[in-house]
Order: C-alpha cells, then structure tokens, then sequence
C-alpha cells in the first residue's frame, strides 16, 4: 500500500484524509513515477528514473527512449518482469507526449499478468 497521488502528481486528498493505492493500481502509480523522475533528480534517491538525454533533446530518438523507459522499468521495479511495449505519440505543441506501456508483472515463478500503464511526459 501507498499514498496515492492525483493526476497533477500531488497526494489525493479526500474529506481530508490521504488517500491510498494499492495491488495494480499501485504497481502503475510507481511506473508512472519512474518514467516522469528524471535520473538524479530526486536526491534520496538519485538512481530513480529515467535518464532525460534521450527524453528531452531537440532530436528524440522513439527507439532509444522506448529502451532507457522500459530498462529503467525493469532495473527500479522488481514487480515488473518485463516491459513488452512502449508506445510513444508525437509531442504536440506544448512538447508534451503520451507514452503506453505494456508490462509483464512478476507474481509467482509460473504466473505472470500482463498490465498497460499510460503515462503523459511534459519538459
């Protein structure tokens, strides 16, 4: 279990009480956390998140950003078996994107389940 955030990224608050996230909807909140943490920005934990080379430079590569998302996926998540797919559309004219990511969570030695995260990137 974890504080759920709200779309903005801030804690959810409701009636005034922290809101918590838990099970799937949890694992897809800490995806979406790793890929919009740029690496070495958060400093408790500065090997957190994506590296912004390929995510923010004036020629973004798909291919290579879709790698650096999905490695920094399966290295910073342990639930995540593996990344099957990373969609990502064209930025539009606020350089902001949409990514889909589909993923492989581990849960036992014979089963997996197979779970999609959307996760919206802005600079």
């Amino acid at each position: 279990m974890d504080l759920k955030l709200n779309a903005d990224g801030d804690l959810d608050i409701v009636n005034g009480d922290l809101n918590t996230v838990n099970g799937d909807d949890e694992l897809a909140q800490s995806v979406k956390i790793i890929v919009q943490t740029r690496l070495l920005e958060f400093e408790p934990a500065d090997e957190m998140g994506v590296d912004p080379e390929n995510m923010f430079g004036k020629r973004v590569s798909k291919e290579y950003l879709a790698t650096d998302i999905a490695d920094a996926i399966t290295e910073q998540e342990p639930r995540v078996a593996s990344v099957l797919s990373v969609e990502l559309s064209d930025p539009d004219s606020d350089r902001t994107a949409d990514l889909k990511i589909v993923y492989l969570k581990r849960e036992d030695e014979s089963q997996q389940q197979t779970l999609e995260t959307e996760v919206s990137l802005d600079d």
